[in-house]
């Protein structure tokens, strides 16, 4: 008789980099059968990264992966289904404009041998799987009008028809009602029954407790530990998590800050972020904290436009003024840096010059429209000077040429010469190297010196204890906490954004 190993997945000394970072640093742990396995980390430690791996989603550097006894690459997705993986994304991998029925059965749909599908007996199927998961849902009914947390529902049915050996979910109650955690609760403690093994990403730590078997921690894209979980108290667990206690160090030059440049009263918008209330002054950087998915860059295009509120007022630099976009919001003294520079932030086959200038071009124009080039390429000039942007030359190269660390230099440059008071950067460092982000970081500095105000969004937290003078942790789309950037712990910010602090301001 074959011997069944206890263990359906074995990873062994995984890594995986990143121009600048190393997200995964010989990474082991293992998964058993029928298990609940929680895999937990602060921003940044290395847990997207991981699962991407397994989905067959990234090509991993270094180290094995044996599943169900079998080593394997673990750079095809397809492989990585046909052997038994389904992943179940935060942001719902689901097709807007097609049914829920047509979503379950996507690229497996059931036909018959002429290849015509089935629609009467597909339904049924859809209706069954339904059962269990969201009895409520209708299968004709197109994804595009669900809720996030029922495509969520959609995304897992279609995940448990391919009957998973190792379904892995991450942030899976993120956007769910209390009734449909319940319920998911339920399908994780089935499929445990059934011999399924389950890999469970979350921030909720009360989750944790409740329904996993074991909890792997990673930090800094390290094996910290994996443990059963009657062996870790809370405590511990959120400890373990935190690492060491990181503080922040006094500036050689403390900033006062002056008038209030940005006011956020009650901001919301339905099912992501409600009740955020705060304000930017002059001469200071604010913090957005929280962990992934806790509503943060959502707040940020809020108040920049990109996404418009439900409610709430915005009172901007330039007064007076009504801001529907953010066009408009630039010209009320507001810019953006967004996180997704490649598809967001710039325009990669144009030139360094034309992106710098994209933001304030009007601004060299005469009144009857003609570009002053002389002056265009004086004030280009004067920022690659400025900002040390290279290689030499770089003005006239295509900005996709540029290192990561360049290229956002260049959009900081870019929301400087638009003339606006406030900036927010959104994870102004991700991937560039120590060198070009200690620069990023001292024009930060700098631009708040001259009296402009931040709003600044990262998930490193020793950029947040560095930079900030006002931290404001986000938790499920709630402002929960404020601390004071220049007495804060990394420990004071990871409590608050797992719900382990009352609400505190930094007044009281």
């Amino acid at each position: 008789m074959p011997v069944v190993e206890p263990n359906l997945l074995e990873v062994q000394k995984l890594s995986k980099a990143y121009p600048g970072v190393q997200a995964l640093d010989s990474v082991s742990f293992t998964v058993a059968r029928g298990e609940v396995h929680a895999l937990l980390g602060a921003n940044g430690a290395g847990k997207s990264t991981l699962i991407k791996i397994l989905a067959g989603a990234v090509t991993k550097d270094a180290g094995e992966i044996r599943f169900d006894g079998h080593t394997v690459d673990g750079s095809d997705p397809h492989d990585a289904v046909a052997r038994g993986i389904a992943c179940v994304y935060q942001d719902p991998a689901v097709v807007p404009f097609l049914t829920v029925e047509e979503n379950i059965f996507l690229g497996q749909e059931n036909t018959n041998r002429y290849g015509i599908i089935r629609r009467t007996e597909q339904k049924r199927q859809a209706r069954a799987l339904l059962g269990s998961i969201a009895p409520h849902l209708d299968p004709a009914q197109p994804v595009g009008a669900l809720r996030t947390s029922e495509r969520q529902l959609v995304a897992l049915a279609k995940a448990l028809r391919r009957d998973p050996k190792l379904l892995i979910m991450d942030e899976p109650s993120a956007s769910m009602t209390d009734p449909e955690i319940q319920a998911l609760f339920g399908i994780v403690r089935r499929l445990r029954e059934a011999g399924t093994s389950v890999l469970y990403i979350t921030h909720r730590l009360e989750e944790v407790f409740r329904i996993a078997d074991r909890a792997t921690v990673l930090r800094d894209g390290r094996h910290v530990v994996t443990s059963p979980l009657e062996r870790l108290s809370r405590a511990q667990l959120i400890d373990t998590i935190a690492g060491r206690e990181v503080r922040a160090e006094a500036r050689r030059t403390e900033i006062r800050s002056g008038r209030p440049l940005l006011v956020v009263k009650n901001l919301r918008r339905g099912g992501v972020f409600a009740g955020v209330s705060f304000e930017v002054r002059e001469g200071e950087v604010v913090a957005l904290a929280g962990l992934v998915g806790a509503g943060r860059t959502e707040i940020a295009r809020g108040i920049f436009k990109a996404d418009a509120p439900d409610g709430g007022t915005i009172d901007y630099p330039t007064a007076g003024l009504r801001v529907s976009s953010p066009a408009e919001a630039v010209i009320a003294g507001v810019a953006m840096i967004p996180e997704d520079r490649k598809t967001q932030g710039t325009v990669p086959k144009m030139s360094v010059a034309d992106n710098l200038m994209l933001s304030s071009i009007r601004r060299h124009a005469s009144r009857f429209g003609v570009i002053r080039t002389r002056d265009v390429r004086d004030t280009v000039a004067r920022n690659v000077r400025q900002l040390e942007i290279r290689p030499p030359g770089a003005e006239n190269r295509p900005i996709e040429t540029l290192s990561g660390g360049n290229q956002q230099k260049v959009l900081l440059a870019r929301a400087m010469e638009s003339g606006a008071s406030v900036l927010i950067l959104d994870e102004p460092t991700a991937g560039v190297d120590v060198g070009a982000k200690a620069e990023i970081h001292r024009l930060i500095l700098e631009i708040v010196a001259q009296g402009k105000g931040i709003l600044l969004i990262s998930s490193e937290m020793e950029e947040v204890l560095a930079l900030a003078d006002r931290i404001l942790v986000i938790r499920e789309g709630r402002l929960v906490h404020e601390l004071l950037g220049h007495t804060a712990s990394s420990l004071d910010v990871l409590k608050s954004a797992l719900g382990e602090k009352e609400r505190r301001t930094a007044n009281g």
